[in-house]
């Protein structure tokens, strides 16, 4: 009954209501209409005018849609009771036979077949998506634009006519911690932010937990897991429909999901290193997009739950074996291009899910994009074939496998098909719009391709050629005048777009010059606004601060321009910025002849995942991710000198050798020539030598 439900809502989006929650703007949003403040609330209640003219709320009870959801909820209901009746029986027929008992019953209850769980599960995945995107804290924000009159712009304080707005913060997850508080306090704060479990949650954990069978504790049963389970019945696709349905619904905290979730992956993986047949027919080979679809599933969700991000990477490993990439014999399905066979959806998964959870797959990622660059060649796709009958983009999925190429920074050092694919999308980008008339909307480009593109292509740095130039220029047209049409902006986008900006006015001022000034002014203010939001230090970045206090330097935690550490020199000051930056940001950085220093300590989330080589080598330092990578270039550019203290360096020294962080903040600051700890023990300041290896190794 639910697939049946879930098959005709896909077709007919319209049968169920629509969800309220997928954008959201802050309930203390105030728009100025006329000379009063007025309070516009997103998830207001819609009133309806009665057979007698008087307003009053819509009553839904009696509705179709009301009535249709009520039916799902309580489908998932009857479903979580059927398998946790079975989960029972399962539990007390082993407890009978382990006490040499048979328990002897006149009715037999239907066995559970993991067909008609996988089918629950997707049908659940389609009707329960989830509202938050994976790894965010809450729902996008839209920002509200609107003008105020010039008489009430002065009653309030305001010297010009400008957009107004207030929003509101991200409840305490970005509270930072105060001198009272203490960290088992900001987790009950987050933990009563977050809400109970609903009727599809439960259901979903139902189904987790009569997949893998599990019971007990999650660590103690992963060594025998797979054996015996009905994850072992399952086909290719039915791995791949319960993956996705649990990433479509966002479930994979609880200990149920993580144990399905990590079952699966290991389960893949398995598969795949015995040439991808399955375990219930030797007959059956793997199809590619089942694989890349649970690929994608595992990838969004390892942003909520980083416990899945080590079997993710041995599924990544054991596909890259199963391709044979990187090898003298060649790859499973063609010889030169190796992905021949894989769609456009299926590259596209597989390059967000690395993406998504850091993973530097050098051997993958080169044939992905060099793949993807033979389809572009093709042109864009029109909109109205298949997925499996089409052998170009569509134009959002170019512009996704560019924003998976800016998040880990695939340049050309590390190959040239990354390079000869950033420069292969501006193309194919201008001849999809001249081909629809200059429309974006008719070329599928919508405001978030617009935003991602215009980040990538800065954060690539590939902005000079004329095609790039140009696709930036209309981007930025057709953001301002949405924006000013629909009075209304996502603020996400707003960021990448004045990041884009900001870069673009010095580096390459052709392709913003046509940019509104009152647009630029818009996205200035949203970006402080962000900017300027309350921060919480983590525990490495107050344990660097304490060293520093402890080293007499004066410094800022948590300064507005996001800077975890600012410290302010005079110019005269004993000691200057860091070497490698070089010695023109002193010249040019601060008023007054002051020298700015942002001290940026870099966890594990800017960098790529750390990994050992195939060899057995040790594994090289880790590449720092597209978005630290801006981040350093918008400092400089406002005149900090920047510093990086990344974790993998810092982590080394352990907690209670305070000497030895001293040692080494003082070489990788630079801050004293001498640090005398006592008549016998003096550090004397030396360079740090690069990738140099200490006794804490």
């Amino acid at each position: 009954a639910c697939w049946a439900i879930a098959k005709h809502c896909d077709r007919d989006p319209t049968l169920l209501p629509a969800s309220p929650k997928g954008i959201v703007q802050s309930t203390d949003t105030m728009l100025l209409q006329g000379d009063k403040p007025h309070a516009w609330e997103w998830n207001s209640v819609p009133l309806l005018e009665d057979e007698n003219g008087n307003m009053g709320d819509i009553d839904n009870s009696s509705t179709h849609a009301t009535r249709l959801e009520e039916t799902i909820d309580e489908i998932a209901m009857q479903l979580t009771s059927i398998l946790s009746e079975s989960q029972d029986d399962d539990v007390d027929k082993h407890d009978n036979q382990s006490d040499g008992k048979q328990q002897l019953s006149s009715y037999q209850k239907p066995k559970i077949k993991i067909g008609e769980i996988c089918m629950a599960c997707w049908a659940y995945g389609k009707l329960r998506p989830r509202d938050t995107p994976p790894g965010w804290p809450g729902p996008p924000q839209v920002g509200m634009v609107t003008t105020v009159t010039k008489s009430t712009a002065q009653n309030i304080g305001i010297e010009d006519e400008m957009p107004v707005i207030k929003f509101k913060q991200l409840t305490s997850r970005s509270r930072p911690l105060g001198n009272g508080d203490s960290f088992n306090d900001f987790v009950t704060d987050v933990a009563d932010d977050l809400e109970p479990a609903d009727v599809t949650d439960t259901l979903f954990d139902a189904i987790g937990s009569a997949i893998c069978n599990c019971s007990g504790n999650i660590y103690e049963s992963r060594t025998s897991m797979l054996s015996g389970t009905l994850l072992e019945e399952c086909t290719w696709s039915e791995l791949a429909n319960v993956g996705w349905a649990f990433a479509s619904h966002g479930r994979c905290t609880s200990r149920e999901s993580e144990m399905l979730l990590t079952s699966l992956a290991d389960e893949a993986a398995y598969r795949l290193r015995a040439m991808g047949r399955i375990a219930n027919d030797g007959n059956q080979r793997m199809v590619v997009r089942d694989i890349t679809q649970l690929l994608w599933s595992l990838g969004s969700l390892q942003a909520d739950n980083f416990r899945l991000a080590d079997d993710l990477v041995n599924l990544v490993k054991a596909l890259t074996e199963n391709l044979r990439l990187g090898t003298k014999t060649g790859a499973t399905f063609a010889q030169g291009r190796p992905l021949r066979r894989w769609s456009c959806a299926d590259l596209v998964q597989v390059a967000v899910a690395l993406a998504h959870a850091r993973i530097d797959e050098q051997h993958l990622l080169r044939s992905i994009y060099e793949e993807g660059i033979h389809l572009l060649m093709e042109g864009s796709s029109p909109g109205d074939l298949p997925g499996d009958d089409r052998r170009s983009f569509h134009p959002w999925e170019a512009s996704i496998l560019l924003w998976a190429q800016a998040r880990l920074h695939l340049t050309g050092q590390q190959a040239g098909e990354f390079d000869d694919f950033t420069d292969g999308a501006a193309k194919f980008f201008i001849k999809a719009l001249r081909e629809n008339y200059w429309s974006f909307s008719k070329s599928r480009i919508g405001p978030q391709e617009q935003a991602n593109i215009a980040w990538s292509l800065v954060v690539l740095e590939k902005f000079h050629t004329v095609e790039a130039i140009q696709l930036l220029d209309l981007i930025f047209e057709e953001a301002a005048r949405s924006c000013k049409e629909e009075k209304s902006i996502q603020l996400e986008h707003a960021h990448q777009l004045w990041q884009a900006y900001f870069i673009l006015e010095e580096d390459c001022p052709e392709a913003v010059e046509r940019v509104p000034d009152w647009f630029v002014t818009y996205l200035r203010e949203k970006w402080s606004m962000e900017k300027a939001r309350d921060k919480l230090s983590s525990a490495r970045h107050r344990s660097l601060s304490d060293t520093l206090q402890l080293m007499g330097v004066d410094h800022i935690n948590e300064h507005d321009e996001d800077i975890d550490v600012a410290i302010i020199l005079q110019p005269n000051a004993a000691w200057v910025h860091q070497t490698e930056i070089g010695e023109e940001s002193s010249e040019s950085s601060g008023d007054e002849g002051k020298v700015l220093v942002a001290v940026e300590f870099d966890g594990p989330n800017h960098f790529t995942r750390i990994h050992d080589d195939a060899d057995g080598s040790p594994p090289g330092p880790p590449r720092a991710l597209g978005h630290t990578v801006l981040k350093y270039r918008l400092l400089k550019k406002q005149g900090w000198t920047v510093v990086r203290v990344p974790y993998y360096e810092f982590d080394k020294i352990p907690f209670w050798a305070s000497m030895e962080r001293q040692r080494y903040l003082q070489r990788k600051l630079k801050t004293h020539a001498n640090i005398q700890f006592s008549q016998v023990d003096i550090s004397e300041y030396k360079a740090l030598t690069p990738n140099r290896r200490s006794r804490f190794d």
